[in-house]
């Protein structure tokens, strides 16, 4: 639904990706939840 702040890709699928971009974003401090599963994708080395 337009306008619903869905998000485009599972917390897996972000965990489990190769190659991040966060471009002129601050995920840590404005998506802390979404935020998580990013950090364990860079732990793991993506």
């Amino acid at each position: 639904m337009f306008g619903a702040g869905g998000g485009t890709s599972s917390y897996r699928e972000v965990e489990e990706a190769e190659v991040i971009l966060l471009w002129g974003s601050n995920a840590r401090e404005t998506h802390p939840i979404f935020f998580h599963p990013v950090l364990k994708a860079v732990r793991r080395g993506a």
